[in-house]
C-alpha cells in the first residue's frame, strides 16, 4: 500500500500543485462497489524560470491489480518538476475493472492536460507519457492501439519515457499477472493480441526512451528487446539502455538517483528540440 500522496508533496507549495478530477463527473462505467476513487491527476508544476514546456504524465506499475503511485507517480513527477518539467501523477482504475477502462483513463487525462496546455506552460509537441511496469503498457497503448468505441481522435502522446515496461499480453513474453487482471482469467489469444501494442506499431511513432535490467525476472528484459525491435522496423526512433543488474521496479533508484535519470532527462530535452527547432 502506498503512503498517502500528500506525503509526496512535501516541499512544494500549493502554488505548484494541482489536483484534479479526469472527469468532470463520473464516467458511466464507474462502479463505486469496486472501491475506486474516480481518475485523478496531481500536477507538480515547475518553477517558472526553469520550465522546459515538456509535461510527463506518469503512469504508475502494479499489474493492473493496483496502482503503485509512490514508486512510479510521486517520486518520479516531483523529480521532474525539480528540472523544469511539468510532472503528472495518473491514478487511474484497475482491476476488477477490465480493459479499455485503463486506457480510457489515460486518454480522457491526455485530453484533460492538452486543454490545460496553454495555462501550464507546455509545448505544443512537448507532452509525454512516462510508463513504469504495467503503466508501460499502458502508456504504449495509448500511443499505439486503435480508437476505443465512441472515440474519434484520441489523444496520443508526443514521446514516451518507459521504465522495465510490459510490452506484450501474448506469448512468449506475455506477462499473465497483467494480462488476467485486465482482461479476466481464460481470455483468449485473440483478446490478448488485441491489447498488445507490440503488434501495432507503425511508422510515425513517437520517439522512445528505454530502460531495463537484464535481471528482471517480473517482467523479462526480451519485453524492452522486442520492443525496440518493432520500433526500429517501423522506421521509427528510440533509444534503448540495459543494465546488468537492478531487477524489477527500482524507480529512481536507491540512495543516490538511478544513472537513467540524467539519459532520461537528456533524452527529453534533445526530442523537444527536435520536434520544435524553432
Amino acid at each position: 500500500m502506498d503512503p498517502d500522496p500528500k506525503s509526496h508533496q512535501a516541499g512544494f507549495t500549493m502554488d505548484f500543485i494541482t489536483v484534479l478530477p479526469v472527469y468532470e463527473r463520473p464516467p458511466e462505467d464507474y462502479v463505486a462497489e469496486h472501491g475506486q476513487p474516480p481518475p485523478e491527476l496531481t500536477v507538480y508544476h515547475p518553477e517558472p524560470e526553469t520550465a522546459t514546456g515538456i509535461a510527463v504524465v506518469c503512469c504508475p506499475g502494479g499489474g493492473y491489480g493496483h496502482v503503485g503511485l509512490a514508486r512510479g507517480g510521486h517520486r518520479p513527477a516531483r523529480w521532474l518538476a525539480s528540472l523544469g518539467h511539468v510532472g503528472i501523477v495518473l491514478r487511474y482504475r484497475h482491476a476488477p475493472y477490465r480493459h479499455p477502462v485503463p486506457l480510457r483513463d489515460l486518454r480522457a487525462a491526455l485530453g484533460l492536460v492538452r486543454r490545460h496546455g496553454s495555462e501550464w506552460g507546455i509545448h505544443p509537441k512537448g507532452l509525454a507519457v512516462a510508463g513504469f511496469s504495467a503503466g508501460g503498457h499502458l502508456a504504449l497503448c495509448a500511443a499505439a492501439l486503435p480508437a476505443l468505441a465512441g472515440e474519434e481522435h484520441p489523444p496520443r502522446p508526443d514521446l514516451l519515457l518507459l521504465a522495465y515496461p510490459v510490452v506484450s499480453l501474448t506469448e512468449p513474453f506475455a506477462h499473465r499477472r497483467s494480462r488476467d487482471a485486465l482482461l479476466g482469467e481464460g481470455a483468449d489469444d485473440a483478446t490478448a493480441r488485441s491489447v498488445s501494442p507490440d503488434h501495432f506499431i507503425e511508422p510515425g511513432f513517437p520517439p522512445t526512451f528505454c530502460f531495463h535490467a537484464g535481471d528482471d525476472t517480473e517482467v523479462p528484459v526480451e519485453n524492452s528487446l522486442l520492443l525496440y525491435q518493432k520500433i526500429h522496423a517501423a522506421g521509427a526512433k528510440a533509444e534503448l539502455h540495459l543494465f546488468p543488474s537492478g531487477g524489477h521496479g527500482f524507480g529512481l533508484g536507491a540512495g543516490a538517483l538511478h544513472p537513467w535519470t540524467g539519459l532520461a532527462d537528456r533524452w527529453l530535452r534533445q526530442r523537444l528540440r527536435e520536434l520544435d527547432p524553432g
